[in-house]
């Protein structure tokens, strides 16, 4: 009954969510995960055998738990450079895009000073080192990479992780293969592929500005 009353707070809560009640907002999520977890263990002592059978099979506490944590890693809005609060989804892009457009974009320092920091590095790549960093890539090289990286991490914007393009070499291997060739030899461009996703971490409880992220 109590993880059903803080539920319905919350959720009244957030279907109203902004600056003004963002507080109150964090306040009844820790609440409720605390309910949860309370209600969880009491039923664990209650039927031990059974959860020691089902172990993490899927049940309500998990998915109210998924749930929970789909909210807390939500961002429902971000103060802009002018201070002022942006709950709206395109704004909020904007804002998102505008830091990153600015934190990646040269500074374009003189060449003069940028070739002073350059001859004051001693020069470690040989001219036999930068023979072999000049040759082409090959087919094993694409291979190579493919399968070195983690199966079942995060999929890039195609949805697909690494772990699909490692099972089906044989079928899509060729393809992929020839792409890849294609643009680190040159002469091809992959457009849309250069896309990537950004996960916005928070560094700090109760984020509101893009520079907590």
């Amino acid at each position: 009954m109590e993880v059903r009353k803080a539920k319905t707070a919350f959720d009244r809560i957030y279907e109203n969510l902004s600056s003004h009640n963002w507080k109150e907002h964090q306040r009844l999520e820790k609440a409720l995960d605390a309910l949860r977890y309370k209600e969880e263990r009491y039923w664990r002592q209650r039927s031990k055998d059974l959860w020691l059978k089902c172990r993490d099979r899927n049940s309500k506490f998990f998915h109210q738990k998924a749930s929970a944590r789909k909210s807390k890693n939500s961002i429902t809005g971000l103060v802009d450079i002018n201070e002022n609060w942006c709950d709206e989804e395109q704004g909020m892009a904007h804002i998102i895009e505008n830091y990153f457009d600015t934190l990646f974009s040269s500074s374009s320092p003189s060449s003069v000073n940028f070739d002073r920091v350059l001859d004051s590095i001693e020069r470690k790549v040989t001219p036999q080192l930068n023979e072999q960093l000049e040759q082409a890539f090959a087919a094993e090289n694409v291979k190579t990479s493919v399968f070195q990286m983690a199966p079942t991490k995060s999929p890039g914007a195609d949805g697909m992780s690494a772990i699909f393009y490692q099972k089906f070499w044989p079928i899509v291997g060729e393809k992929i293969t020839a792409a890849c060739l294609g643009f680190v030899n040159g002469g091809l461009s992959l457009g849309s592929i250069h896309e990537t996703i950004i996960t916005l971490l928070p560094k700090i409880k109760n984020p509101t500005r893009i520079t907590d992220f």
